[in-house]
């Protein structure tokens, strides 16, 4: 999902002007800026866990790290616990990090159905929320969902929500003939060699269904048959296959147009002169939320809780959805009149989009999707 910016190769005068936006050097304290916010901080932040480790994994630029606070070093601080913090690329490769033996990890970032997928599989541990009482800031209501009960963690006993947003086109006015309004603008041959793709099959996959009029958890293999034709199609007008080299590609006004998620969108726009667009294609998009999750590997559950919970503090969170750029669906974030993206059209639209949202699958599914994205990449 999205979003290692530091390591693309933007230049000297955009690799400083990240450097300014994320790293925060010289302008963030040793203490990562707790001594800012500890005064505002609502629960009790024991020290009988320093020393342990913590190790976390999450989407790259998908937590704050300055100028005005870095979250892993001020709970550091704030805890004594040592945070050993990495990140992931796709949801598949997260699972495999996951299940695959070799790494630990105490807390992760998943998307819905891959953690539906990691219970049905028995890799999580159920959460006690005794140990998060700052779960009352998580908004109830969003669109209809309860964000407390999901589709794909029933009672909410193995996650917390983190972030939810939606898919969509991201477009250089500049180098459209004319502003898409369709996912098919991806497959006009006179945008050969300007395109973009998800690199992550299963987003690939679903923008084909999108306009085939599939659903995109079809248990129907001529479905998946009939979109990989689609994705064979396309593969020829593909300048790449993306994830986070979307930020340099983009920014640099080296592609016209490419699919990606709104959070990504809004904060590209704000690192380059580019006329970077975004657009809900009218066929409909993926609805997705990310949530934080303990996996049943977990050393260390109860810091991982504690981090959670230090997440959810509404001084933490509050300047935490200023940096990562994605709806945040805490209370004190959303009716925050401080907040610099309050009500955007784009990350807060007042009706959405047509959409859909993914579900896990049976492993048959997941093997074929697979099997046909290797083929549909071997295309090139």
């Amino acid at each position: 999902m999205k979003k290692r910016i530091l390591a693309l190769v933007l230049g000297a005068v955009m690799l400083a002007s990240i450097a300014v936006a994320f790293t925060g050097c010289g302008t963030t304290a040793n203490d990562g800026g707790l001594s800012r916010i500890q005064d505002q901080l609502l629960g009790e932040y024991t020290r009988d866990l320093a020393g342990t480790t913590l190790n976390v994994v999450n989407w790259g630029e998908f937590i704050a790290t300055g100028p005005e606070l870095h979250i892993v070093r001020a709970f550091e601080t704030l805890t004594g616990i040592n945070v050993n913090y990495s990140t992931f690329n796709t949801n598949d490769e997260l699972h495999t990090r996951l299940t695959a033996g070799g790494e630990s990890f105490d807390l992760a970032f998943p998307s819905d159905y891959m953690i539906q997928r990691l219970i049905n599989e028995g890799n999580l541990n159920r959460i006690n929320f005794d140990n998060i009482p700052n779960l009352e800031f998580i908004q109830r209501d969003v669109h209809g969902l309860d964000m407390l009960d999901l589709w794909f963690d029933p009672g909410g006993l193995y996650s917390v929500p983190y972030v939810w947003g939606m898919t969509g086109l991201i477009y250089n006015y500049n180098l459209v003939y004319e502003p898409p309004t369709s996912w098919t603008a991806l497959w006009e041959e006179r945008y050969a060699g300007q395109i973009l793709m998800f690199e992550s099959s299963r987003d690939s996959f679903a923008v084909a269904k999108f306009i085939l009029g599939l659903d995109v958890n079809s248990e129907n293999e001529e479905d998946w048959h009939a979109a990989a034709e689609l994705l064979r199609e396309q593969a020829p007008l593909v300048r790449q296959y993306v994830g986070d080299e979307i930020y340099g590609i983009m920014i640099g006004g080296d592609a016209a147009l490419g699919p990606y998620y709104v959070g990504c969108f809004l904060l590209m726009r704000t690192l380059t002169d580019e006329d970077l667009r975004f657009v809900f294609p009218e066929e409909g998009v993926n609805f997705f939320v990310d949530s934080m999750i303990i996996p049943a590997t977990s050393q260390n559950q109860r810091g991982a809780e504690m981090f959670i919970n230090f997440l959810l503090e509404p001084a933490v969170a509050r300047l935490n959805a200023e940096a990562v750029f994605y709806a945040f669906p805490h209370t004190e974030v959303v009716d925050y009149e401080g907040f610099s993206r309050r009500g955007d059209p784009i990350l807060f639209p007042t009706n959405l989009p047509p959409y859909q949202r993914f579900v896990d699958q049976p492993r048959e599914f997941i093997s074929l999707r697979y099997s046909l994205w290797d083929e549909i990449r071997n295309i090139r």
